[in-house]
């Protein structure tokens, strides 16, 4: 974080905005700070803290994103703030309000994904990391319908996109060659969860 601040100060000497919205976006570093702090907590009241602090500096993180004018910057933005809000949204126990974070989350997820496959349609790994988010998203909210049917079909649509988004990433890991071999490690949950989601589909449907 300090580096971010450092940056942020030089480049403010000669009126310069970064395009480099990626991790820790230095222009408004203090949303994925807090969340990348959050998840590696383990005391849940800590965690939730954290989380909210996310959440507050979330829309700023927005603001300055499409100021910058630069359409990474709000790619970046929306990706921040749909992991904040999906995170919030699994830590919630009252359901009502779990499923308006995660309508949220799946809001600033889809457009993060559209921009992403508008600006970068060969950034396998992106748009494959995208995509695992987005299932995860429509799993937890299929997860709060009553209904078997429509939770079933839920269950079917984030599958699918768990699936396309293994294929996304799997293809940018290989575009990497040796470089791309710590990304597998990533890959290797995600299909194990990809498993249990299969076979949970399978005891609902039998």
């Amino acid at each position: 974080l300090q580096y971010a601040e450092d940056a942020k100060r030089h480049y403010s000497l000669v009126s310069f905005t970064s395009p480099f919205g990626d991790v820790i976006w230095v222009e408004a570093p203090y949303t994925e700070h807090y969340w990348v702090l959050a998840i590696n907590q383990t005391n849940l009241d800590k965690r939730r803290q954290l989380l909210e602090k996310a959440l507050e500096t979330a829309p700023y993180t927005l603001k300055c994103a499409e100021n910058s004018g630069i359409p990474q910057n709000i790619v970046y933005a929306h990706h921040v703030f749909a992991k904040v809000l999906a995170s919030l949204g699994q830590a919630e126990t009252d359901s009502e309000e779990k499923r308006k974070l995660l309508e949220k989350a799946l809001e600033h997820r889809k457009k993060s994904i559209e921009l992403t496959e508008l600006l970068a349609p060969s950034a396998s790994w992106d748009r494959g990391v995208m995509q695992n988010y987005l299932a995860g998203i429509k799993w937890e909210l299929a997860d709060l319908s009553v209904d078997n049917e429509t939770r079933r079909k839920m269950y079917q649509e984030a599958i699918v996109d768990k699936g396309n988004s293994l294929k996304l990433v799997i293809k940018g890991a290989d575009f990497f060659g040796e470089k791309g071999i710590p990304l597998l490690v990533n890959v290797t949950g995600w299909q194990y969860e990809y498993g249990n989601w299969l076979r949970r589909l399978c005891q609902l449907t039998h």
